[in-house]
């Protein structure tokens, strides 16, 4: 789990090599198969992309008040190096490529120059029945936003979830302008 102190948050899952089978590797590099994740964790991941491979833990809380009125710091987690700088950058260079030219193309700003990055995810639940999921960033070239959409039996996610990823950009954007 995401350690912001959510205790419902379960802890999401990747298959161990030992109990994947070659014939599973195709699903398992599309996000399908045995893995699990949150909104949060898949949000976590991009942050993870968007900082040249480092960890950085969000929080809710950066302190709080006890019962006798002392404040209490929350304890935020250590930044910690997860992949390597060159690995970040090619997953960059691809979630940009999936806006551009692959199934992320509708999570596109057309109100705005400012480009995206992202992941579009169609997860099966049962037969014909699927989530919708877009996970993605922006600005492309140095991000401020990170956006999850989840749409809980939302269809397919190039065509449900990755607009409103768009739409949730502009807005985002248009409240910057206001500001």
């Amino acid at each position: 789990p995401v350690p912001i102190g959510l205790p419902e948050e379960k802890g999401g899952s990747i298959p161990d090599a030992k109990e994947t089978y070659f014939q599973d590797i195709g699903n398992l590099s599309i996000g399908q198969g045995k893995i699990t994740m949150t909104p949060l964790q898949a949000a976590q991941m991009m942050l993870i992309i968007t900082n040249d491979g480092v960890l950085k833990s969000p929080y809710l809380l950066i302190e709080a008040i006890d019962e006798e009125g002392r404040i209490q710091t929350i304890n935020k987690q250590k930044d910690r190096k997860i992949i390597t700088d060159a690995t970040a950058k090619k997953v960059r260079e691809a979630l940009y490529a999936v806006t551009q030219y692959g199934t992320g193309t509708m999570a596109n700003n057309t109100k705005s120059t400012i480009r995206c990055a992202g992941k579009t995810g169609t997860a099966e639940i049962i037969k014909d029945v699927y989530h919708a999921w877009f996970v993605g960033y922006f600005p492309e070239d140095k991000p401020r936003y990170i956006v999850t959409v989840f749409l809980e039996r939302g269809g397919s996610g190039p065509t449900q979830a990755a607009p409103v990823f768009r739409d949730i950009a502009n807005k985002l954007l248009e409240n910057e302008k206001k500001e």
